[in-house]
């Protein structure tokens, strides 16, 4: 029986039972939703049944443990379950809780507690003296403290305390004795004065007087607000919450440190994520030292051993180089006589199961959209493939092959120079062969040692009167949403040097539609919501690059000002963690309306081939989030590197219907998930188990 089965969704669809069978009599869930009651919950909103089951876990784990991952989808309504876990695990009592979130959410976060918390006293937060009043007093109620990651990591200013004197001419001197700073060298058997260079450590002394050469700034406002709550009593906060934790992954980055010290000032924590880990197993180690470090201690794995970690719980490769030498020099491994042996190691994107049991499953709480299809309207996405026009496709075709024949050799010996001009190029100029200039890359000449540049093709540029092929495309599809009273949001990242956000501005004004753009430089990340709430009613279409609001903001308003419903991602770029963030702006609980998702791209280009490449990146995301795919497990396996593999791509070829193929994939049916006509919720949440097993939808339909 078992000889019919040849991957992992067909073993996953014969024996997912069982195995789910299995797993539940060997562990004992702390709360199990339709077993378990729910308690009360004090909150001004009405969280929905999947959400109020979070709350109730979250509450049970913070009784025994510090730490809490709340690692739940984009759009099922994180603020509401953190913060609704920190009031209730309260229990009545007054409690002081800080949050920690992106600039652009601070005022977001404000809101909500606003709209969630019984009584909330909310205070935003800029700088550390904000702060200072509360240093003696206990809480007397329901307090919030928001503030962003820039703020929690703002860092003072150092700067030098030693003063340089005229003559002689560039020599330090301390402040404190005002003798020339210097060090002994051992050529010249004597002490020479240092130079600024060197000086530029701040923990340098006087090597006379051990005087301090470097200080802080007068600008003391720029004292890390988490480092000033790590320095008050012992646990100073009764909770911390950490939104969008995955960006504080790093153990080096100010934003790391900001969360380690927010972790020590606080007695819970809870950390907060759509995307927990990043592909490397590696991305978990310094943040659970940071939460929760019982369990790698107990596994005998050190603060910085992230090659342990990764032999351990992630893959490494492993290569062995060898040579032999003959009598007339250096052969092959099978030549006689003695050579060398070098072995490199590179950590590689994958994950083990076995870091989950051991490390994760004691500290998480997952939540899928799946789980609150009750509150979600219907979704569709949508991949539109667009021919060139006869001189759009001969002008790139010449791009294309120049560039080919120039990397071809290149990527075979992993040479990287070219890749990120490549993509660039190739991705772009489709959308914008306008303004181009000689194209190629720096090498050293080896008789000069000077940097020469070497150019590779010259892309021509075309005029910017007509209308090319995906702007037609685009303008139609508009034209059928509008008619439907649908408001439209274009995303696409070349908005700077080639600002083709400016020319689909400029092209739609001229088709009579009223178009806005959100450009980076125009509006700080803090002013953003507020800036989409103002402008938002103004505009049939909105443009931007899709970073801007990859994040937790909403495109539609919950009194019905604007919605923007339907996403149109004009260009994808080629990261997957914006692009997916982003295509669920709109489709997010307090959605009233359907939501649409179009990915637009031109045909035998790079576009195409970078849309295929990505569709199997979020199949192999899903992998790692718990949705079995053995497409994905597969992919994540092989992983390259997205400019390597596009460069491999290009000179490989990648055939247009591998777009269709991949995307099928990832956008899997959604109305197997959010269909709610006469289905029973226990039936809705088999389904989507089955689902994410990879069982096919016509078989889902008939297991109803």
């Amino acid at each position: 029986m078992i000889d019919s089965i040849n991957d992992l969704n067909a073993y996953m669809g014969r024996y997912g039972v069982l195995l789910g069978e299995q797993a539940a009599k060997r562990t004992a869930p702390l709360h199990t939703p339709g077993v378990d009651e729910l308690p009360p919950m004090d909150l001004l909103r009405v969280p929905y049944e999947a959400q109020a089951h979070v709350i109730a876990a979250g509450m049970k784990l913070l009784k025994d443990n510090k730490a809490m991952l709340l690692v739940a989808e984009c759009g099922t309504g994180k603020t509401l379950m953190g913060a609704s876990v920190c009031h209730m695990h309260a229990d009545g009592k007054p409690y002081r809780a800080a949050v920690m979130c992106p600039a652009h959410l601070v005022q977001k976060w404000r809101r909500e507690l606003i709209e969630t918390i019984p009584y909330a006293d909310v205070k935003v937060l800029k700088t550390y003296r904000d702060l200072s009043r509360l240093r003696r007093r206990k809480p007397r109620g329901n307090e919030w403290y928001v503030f962003s990651g820039n703020a929690a990591k703002m860092e003072t200013r150092w700067v030098p305390s030693y003063y340089m004197r005229r003559r002689p001419v560039g020599i330090p001197h301390c402040p404190d004795c005002g003798q020339p700073i210097t060090k002994f060298d051992g050529k010249l058997k004597r002490d020479v004065p240092m130079s600024v260079k060197e000086l530029g450590d701040k923990r340098r002394e006087c090597p006379n007087c051990k005087g301090r050469l470097w200080q802080f700034s007068h600008n003391i406002d720029r004292w890390p607000i988490a480092r000033f709550l790590k320095n008050q009593r012992p646990e100073f906060l009764d909770y911390a919450v950490v939104d969008e934790m995955h960006k504080s992954k790093s153990s080096e980055t100010a934003i790391g440190k900001a969360l380690g010290e927010l972790a020590a000032a606080s007695k819970r924590i809870i950390g907060m994520t759509g995307t927990l880990i990043g592909g490397y197993s590696a991305d978990l180690l310094s943040l659970m030292y940071r939460l929760s470090a019982a369990t790698l201690v107990a596994d005998d794995i050190g603060w910085k051993e992230e090659t342990v970690f990764a032999k351990k719980y992630g893959r490494i490769e492993t290569r062995v180089y060898e040579s032999k030498k003959t009598g007339s020099g250096t052969s092959n491994r099978e030549s006689s006589g003695s050579g060398s042996r070098r072995t490199t190691r590179t950590v590689k994107p994958g994950i083990m199961p076995t870091l989950f049991g051991k490390h994760l499953i004691d500290k998480c709480v997952f939540l899928s959209l799946s789980e609150v299809a009750e509150g979600l309207p219907d979704y569709n996405e949508q991949v539109v493939g667009v021919p060139m026009d006869f001189e759009q496709e001969a002008a790139y075709a010449e791009v294309e092959t120049a560039l080919k024949d120039a990397i071809a050799d290149m990527v075979r010996k992993g040479d990287k120079r070219l890749l990120g001009t490549m993509l660039r190029t190739l991705l772009g100029y489709p959308d914008y062969p306008y303004d181009w200039e000689t194209i190629g890359y720096q090498e050293a000449n080896l008789e000069t040692s000077v940097l020469e540049f070497i150019p590779v093709v010259t892309p021509r540029n075309l005029g910017k009167s007509a209308v090319r092929p995906k702007e037609q495309m685009l303008l139609e599809t508009i034209a059928t949403e509008r008619k439907d009273g649908r408001q439209c949001w274009v995303f696409t990242p070349m908005s700077k040097k080639r600002d083709c956000v400016g020319r689909l501005q400029q092209v739609l004004q001229r088709h009579g539609y009223k178009a806005g753009v959100l450009r980076s430089e125009d509006v700080a990340p803090t002013d953003r919501e507020e800036w989409i709430a103002t402008h938002g009613p103004k505009y049939d279409v909105m443009i931007s690059h899709p970073g801007l609001v990859e994040t937790g903001l909403d495109l539609f308003d919950k009194g019905g000002a604007f919605n923007y419903a339907s996403l149109m991602f004009y260009q994808t770029g080629y990261s997957t963690f914006t692009l997916r963030q982003a295509s669920r702006r709109a489709w997010r609980l307090g959605q009233l309306i359907g939501c649409k998702t179009f990915y637009f791209f031109y045909r035998n280009t790079m576009q195409s081939r970078a849309l295929t490449l990505m569709g199997r990146k979020l199949v192999a995301s899903e992998a790692i989030e718990g949705k079995f795919s053995a497409d994905g497990l597969a992919a994540l396996a092989g992983d390259d590197g997205m400019e390597m593999a596009l460069a491999k791509s290009l000179v490989k070829g990648l055939d247009d219907m591998d777009v269709e193929r991949e995307w099928s994939r990832v956008a899997c049916n959604f109305k197997a998930i959010t269909d709610k006509s006469s289905v029973p919720m226990f039936r809705r949440r088999k389904l989507a188990r089955m689902h994410s097993a990879g069982i096919p939808v016509s078989q889902l339909q008939l297991s109803l």
